[in-house]
C-alpha cells in the first residue's frame, strides 16, 4: 500500500490537469473506468500477494518522475502501482495500456480534436482496458461448480466411485 500511496501522491498533478486543462476535463471519468477492476479485485479477493514486477515499475516510474520532473513518468508510475494489486496476464497488460485514456498525454496527442471527441476517445480507451480485464477474469460461480465437482466429499461420493 506504501508503494501505492507514494505513486499516487507523485501522480498528484492529474487533478490539476483535469480541472484546468480543457481537453483533460473528462480525464478523471476515464481514470473511474479504468480503475474500477482494480476496484473490485481488492473488494472481492483481497489480495495477500501484489504483484512484485508491477509495484517495482510503479515505483520506479514514479521516482524518476519525480528527479526529473515529468509528470509522464509518474502517471505511469501510478498506472503501474494500481495494476500491481492484479496477476500478469495478456488481458491485464491490455487494461494497463488502457491508462493512456485519463492521462494528459492523451490530450496533448489530440489537440486538433474537439473537448467532446477526446472525452469520448478517453472513455472509450478506458472501457475496452476495463473489458480486457474482466475477460481474464475467472467467474466465481464457475469455479464454485468446478469445486463441487471436484471435492470428493459431496454426498453420494464413495471410495468406491459411486
Amino acid at each position: 500500500m506504501a508503494v501505492l500511496f507514494y505513486c499516487a501522491w507523485e501522480a498528484r498533478a492529474l487533478l490539476d490537469a483535469w480541472r484546468h486543462s480543457p481537453l483533460d476535463a473528462f480525464g478523471w471519468a476515464a481514470f473511474l473506468i479504468w480503475i474500477f477492476p482494480a476496484a473490485i479485485v481488492v473488494w472481492r479477493r483481497r489480495p495477500q500477494k501484489l504483484e512484485p514486477l508491477l509495484l517495482g515499475a510503479g515505483l520506479l516510474l514514479s521516482f524518476a518522475g519525480a528527479i526529473g520532473s515529468l509528470h509522464l513518468l509518474s502517471y505511469w508510475g501510478l498506472a503501474f502501482a494500481v495494476a500491481g494489486f492484479g496477476r500478469i496476464s495478456v488481458f491485464s497488460l491490455i487494461w494497463l495500456a488502457g491508462a493512456i485514456g485519463w492521462m494528459p498525454m492523451f490530450g496533448w496527442f489530440n489537440n486538433g480534436l474537439s473537448g467532446v471527441v477526446v472525452a469520448a476517445s478517453r472513455c472509450t480507451i478506458a472501457a475496452l482496458g476495463t473489458i480486457a480485464f474482466f475477460m481474464n477474469e475467472p467467474d466465481p460461480r464457475q469455479a464454485r461448480v468446478e469445486s463441487a465437482l471436484t471435492n470428493p466429499n459431496l454426498p453420494g461420493k464413495s471410495d468406491r466411485g459411486g
